[in-house]
């Protein structure tokens, strides 16, 4: 296969976020696991990609002149939905609804898994009070998504980046989320999501590292 994009991306749901968008949108990509942990993201190869040593970054081999990079899975989500035509509405308002819901994804939902991860996982001091209060964070704002998926069976009425960009996050949070079974339009959702190829394909690519 000819694969004109290569993604690199680590085992997270940032990674796991660029991989689903890969799938789902079927574009031929070689993936290249980086390992965080051994300093992946500094190297010389990825830091003349990205000087902030952050990934995803994708880079399109396929671009018109010279290759393209991006970094950021929002932004990678938002440049392959727009060139392959899928997941974003062409109609103005309607882009504009899936846009809105992609940024609350981006900004509100992760922010507030992502310092609930830090505080759980990465912080060597527990402090329940401080736990518990990102814990809180967390179901505020899949109480929102819930009641937005309670009006249609997606977050924008159909299958869109936003859903996409939500599904790991989801995945990772199913721990909290499954104490909670009146969230019962998320944990739908999350079955649709879950059956989905390309889901189950983008986070469990970095099980094979393919």
């Amino acid at each position: 296969m000819d694969r004109k994009m290569i993604l690199y991306a680590a085992d997270s749901p940032n990674g796991h976020r660029a991989v689903v968008f890969m799938e789902e949108m079927a574009v031929p990509y070689e993936l290249r696991v980086i390992n965080l942990l051994e300093g992946g993201a500094s190297t010389p190869e990825l830091l003349a990609l990205n000087p902030r040593a952050r990934v995803p970054v994708l880079v399109d081999l396929g671009a018109a002149k010279t290759p393209r990079v991006l970094w950021q899975s929002w932004s990678i989500g938002a440049y392959l939905a727009d060139k392959c035509g899928a997941f974003i509405p062409a109609e103005k308002e309607a882009r504009d609804i899936v846009l809105e819901w992609l940024f609350f994804v981006g900004t509100d939902v992760a922010m507030a898994h992502s310092t609930l991860y830090a505080v759980t996982h990465l912080i060597p001091e527990k402090a329940p009070s401080i736990t518990g209060f990102y814990e809180q964070r967390v179901l505020r704002v899949f109480r929102d998504i819930d009641r937005q998926l309670a009006v249609s069976g997606f977050l924008c009425g159909e299958l869109s980046i936003a859903d996409l960009a939500l599904y790991p996050i989801f995945n990772s949070a199913r721990a909290l989320l499954n104490r909670y079974p009146e969230l019962d339009n998320l944990q739908h959702w999350g079955n649709v999501m879950d059956a989905r190829p390309g889901c189950k394909r983008g986070v469990g690519a970095f099980a094979t590292g393919t």
